[in-house]
């Protein structure tokens, strides 16, 4: 995140000596700090897991998109083993993200992607049957 401009050098410093991990979330479509994670990666991911499935009877559980940058193997096991533990999904995705995301978010970042449950919404397969009744 320093070197994309959001946080001066001094500040990445300190983060990194406290083990300060910021959470990066998605609002008014411009992304910003959402909060601070505390401790080591595995800590911090499994407190940013618990906290994103928190209320999770109002996701949909059907797909998950796993979005890193740098990690390796463990690192990504140990993420999905903490999904399958708070929230289980029917298929999981991991995808390496993309040269724009990984600039501005660091090696050793990852986001959970998914969709929330929405009463008003229908399926794909209801749209299609829609469109070839009309």
């Amino acid at each position: 995140m320093c070197q994309s401009g959001r946080i001066s050098r001094r500040v990445q410093v300190l983060c990194d000596a406290l083990l300060l991990h910021p959470v990066l979330v998605l609002r008014n479509s411009r992304m910003v700090v959402g909060g601070i994670e505390i401790g080591g990666f595995a800590r911090a991911a499994k407190h940013y897991v618990r906290r994103v499935f928190m209320n999770a009877r109002n996701i949909d559980r059907r797909i998950l998109f796993i979005t890193y940058a740098g990690m390796d193997t463990e690192k990504l096991k140990y993420i999905q083993d903490l999904v399958q533990q708070y929230c289980p999904f029917e298929r999981v995705y991991v995808q390496r993200a993309s040269s724009a995301i990984a600039s501005n978010c660091g090696p050793g970042a990852f986001g959970l992607l998914f969709m929330k449950k929405n009463d008003d919404s229908i399926s794909l397969s209801e749209a299609s049957r829609l469109n070839m009744g009309s």
